[in-house]
């Protein structure tokens, strides 16, 4: 699932909100962890945290602002290491059958790769929310 819109209109409370209804496990990727100047470091970070969500499940995998990890919608023009993490997270997101439900975030989808969107079967715009649903989501926390 990806949920798009601005910067505090609540996608990432969304996501945290599903795990704690569902009652399952927040796995939360943090690009900032799993990026490495070595040389495979990144790649083989985001192999394990894939990992971890398959031997958590049933849980929620979270990418927060998943467009800022890819510096064009073009994979072609990526770098090594981010060619080689979008590689694998197709596959993964193409191929896995764990009960791993993903969401991602986006501030600005034109900035993921087709290839990438294409994985996603549901895309869902989270606006800010107007003055009645504030209360709602209030209650919800």
């Amino acid at each position: 699932m990806i949920l798009l819109g601005i910067p505090g209109s609540g996608k990432s409370l969304a996501a945290k909100q599903a795990a704690r209804r569902l009652g399952v496990p927040l796995i939360c990727a943090d690009w900032g962890g799993l990026i490495s100047p070595i040389l495979g470091q990144s790649e083989e970070n985001v192999r394990n945290l894939l990992q971890v969500a398959e031997a958590s499940s049933p849980s929620i995998l979270f990418f927060d602002d998943f467009d800022k990890a890819f510096s064009t919608a073009d994979l072609s023009q990526e770098n090594g290491s981010e060619k080689r993490i979008a590689g694998y997270l197709l596959t993964w997101l193409q191929e896995h059958r764990s009960k791993v439900f993903t969401i991602v975030t986006c501030n600005r989808i034109v900035q993921l790769p087709p290839e990438l969107k294409r994985r996603f079967n549901w895309k869902f715009n989270v606006d800010l929310p107007h003055e009645g649903s504030r209360y709602g989501i209030f209650r919800c926390i």
